[in-house]
């Protein structure tokens, strides 16, 4: 099972909110882990403590991951209307599953509404949101 970072960049990508490590400023890019300087418009995922639960009589174990998206722009609003956007491009997933994987994804939830963090050295908006998704290991 990969990264829940690396199966929400493609969902992500794969909804329009932006490019997988593009860095140009006509684009919004999406980053795992580490947000580069530029461009000023990005999109970046981070792993944060999750819980496994495991089934008493198999050995699947259940998975609910968490993660945090980050957003950083020049524009206050636009900040925060592609966090909306995010938020609602994971809401709309439901129940799926990643063949490349083998996951089966039963629900991915964005936890709160988007947080505005203190601007950052460039004077650029930050807005975060924390995010859980329920998926589990095709047997």
């Amino acid at each position: 099972m990969n990264p829940i970072t690396e199966d929400i960049k493609d969902f992500l990508v794969e909804a329009g909110a932006g490019e997988f490590g593009v860095i140009k400023e006509s684009v919004w890019g999406i980053f795992i882990g580490k947000e580069p300087d530029e461009p000023t418009n990005t999109i970046t995922l981070y792993i944060t403590p999750g819980i496994v639960e495991k089934q008493m009589n198999n050995d699947r174990h259940f998975y609910h991951s968490a993660f945090q998206i980050r957003v950083r722009s020049n524009n206050y609003k636009q900040a925060y209307a592609k966090t909306v956007e995010c938020s609602d491009a994971l809401d709309r997933i439901g129940s799926s599953v990643n063949e490349q994987t083998n996951t089966i994804y039963n629900n991915i939830v964005i936890d709160d509404e988007p947080l505005p963090l203190p601007k950052d050295t460039k004077s650029r908006s930050i807005f975060v949101v924390n995010g859980t998704a329920f998926r589990r290991k095709i047997a």
